[in-house]
């Protein structure tokens, strides 16, 4: 048996974290890049011990203070990022994607920073990647985009994700008179309209997704 006076305590923590919020070791042991049997033995001391070292770098990968782990009966310090799902498919900064499924295909850290500046509800949050250069430079191709979905009513020039007859886009929306305005911050792109009429007809689906709160950009 492999024990230091830190074990139980980085256990419990270590639990804690699990249990809040990932829901099984399984997915946790995804996160930090370790196997189920790995951890295993470390949490038990079986062949393998729970060392600063290996204490450390998972402080890291959980984005928490370097030591978090070692203190005892503590309420960790809160977590400095939102796990955000993300979402199949991507978003199209262009023509638009077919919508094949709205399957969960991961997760995204996003600075809980962010988050509170925005006044997020996190249970709320959707982060879709954007493919095209229509939204550049504001929205880089392949950057991703976190929606609040709670937030259906345009206002004027802001960034929105919506559904137009099964195609899922991002762009800025406009109300006007007699429909809504689609704009692209790349001038290459032109100017768009959904008239009040074509929303009118049977055959056209238009809903909005969300509206696009916080941006990603990929490097």
């Amino acid at each position: 048996m492999y024990k230091n006076i830190y074990h139980d305590i980085r256990v419990d923590n270590l639990t804690k974290i699990m249990e809040d919020k990932y829901g099984s070791w399984n997915s946790f042991c995804k996160v930090i890049s370790k196997s189920s049997s790995y951890m295993n033995e470390v949490i038990k001391g079986i062949k393998r011990e729970f060392t600063e070292n290996l204490a450390r770098e998972l402080e890291s990968k959980l984005h928490l203070n370097p030591g978090s782990l070692d203190i005892k009966n503590s309420a960790l310090e809160e977590q400095r990022y939102a796990m955000v799902n993300i979402y199949s498919p991507v978003l199209s900064a262009g023509d638009g994607n077919d919508i094949f499924s709205e399957e969960h295909i991961g997760e995204l850290s996003v600075p809980m920073q962010l988050v509170k500046q925005q006044k997020l509800d996190v249970s709320k949050l959707a982060c879709l990647r954007v493919e095209g250069d229509s939204m550049e430079p504001k929205i880089n191709n392949g950057g991703y985009v976190v929606i609040d979905t709670s937030k259906k009513e345009i206002n004027n020039n802001k960034i929105y994700a919506f559904n137009v007859d099964g195609l899922i886009r991002v762009k800025r929306l406009f109300n006007s008179l007699d429909g809504i305005i689609i704009r692209s911050d790349n001038a290459a792109y032109p100017e768009e309209k959904i008239s009040s009429e074509d929303m009118k007809d049977d055959d056209m689906n238009f809903f909005i997704v969300g509206k696009v709160e916080i941006i990603l950009n990929g490097e």
